[in-house]
């Protein structure tokens, strides 16, 4: 982290910036106390004082108001940048600055089951701003995040958790891969074909051992022969003419916490 220290003796009071930035943004002394409310003395004093500490003259006194130096214009291009910085700062932190709703989700969840839904929820609610986080773990809700989707069994409860909807998960190819390799007519001829499995070292996923098994296939030993830790890669290789167990509708088992 590179810093920059700047002694204190080069810094004025911050009471005579702010009359040196009105004077000088007005180019009248008079104008310039009325807006803070100070008496013109008050604002020629400010700015005697200023000069003495810059060791620079930064107006030109006329005789229906003043003109900066050259000295003068430089101060005041540096003054208002920094106060033009921080105003921005107290607007993005003041209750009334944007506020987002985020949510996080893996990368699959939120290509595929979430994406299609902003559209409608951002129709249906014009002013929502809304920030999706992908994320390779299951994260918990904090101060950055408002809503955090997981997928768990249905039997999880946690308070601040609903349940939005069931998992489908069934095997998905490609035609072009079925008009080149043995038919399948039943659950047991996929052990015979060319398996993808997506394996998440972060979250829960059904291999294909469970799979046969829930489907009443038995204790199938089918081992995969390609296995992706990113579920956009095995979409895409089923896509490309392989075998997959996927979430094809990716209408999970989510559970939604919130903040």
């Amino acid at each position: 982290m590179n810093l920059i220290h700047v002694k204190a003796s080069l810094l004025p009071s911050p009471h005579s910036l702010f009359v040196f930035e009105a004077a000088a943004r007005h180019l009248n002394f008079a104008t310039a106390s009325r807006e803070l409310n100070v008496t013109q003395p008050s604002v020629s004093h400010s700015i005697k004082s200023l000069e003495k500490h810059c060791g620079a003259v930064l107006f030109v006194r006329e005789n229906r108001g003043v003109q900066l130096t050259e000295a003068g214009r430089v101060l005041y291009h540096g003054v208002r940048a920094s106060f033009t910085r921080m105003e921005d700062s107290f607007r993005a932190i003041s209750p009334e600055a944007t506020q987002y709703l985020t949510l996080a989700a893996s990368t699959s969840v939120a290509a595929h089951w979430l994406m299609p839904k902003l559209y409608q929820l951002q129709h249906d609610h014009p002013n929502l701003k809304i920030k999706v986080v992908t994320t390779d773990r299951d994260v918990e809700p904090d101060s950055e995040i408002d809503m955090t989707i997981w997928i768990r069994d249905q039997t999880f409860q946690r308070p601040n958790t609903w349940f939005i909807c069931d998992e489908v998960v069934f095997p998905v190819c490609s035609p072009a891969y079925l008009s080149n390799q043995a038919p399948v007519n039943g659950v047991a001829d996929l052990c015979e074909h060319y398996l993808l499995h997506s394996f998440d070292p972060h979250r829960k996923r059904l291999g294909w051992g469970e799979w046969f098994d829930l489907v009443g296939a038995g204790a199938v030993q089918a081992l995969p022969n390609m296995v992706l830790n990113d579920y956009q890669l095995v979409m895409q290789g089923a896509l490309s003419g392989l075998l997959s167990d996927g979430i094809f509708q990716l209408s999970c088992c989510f559970k939604t916490s919130f903040l």
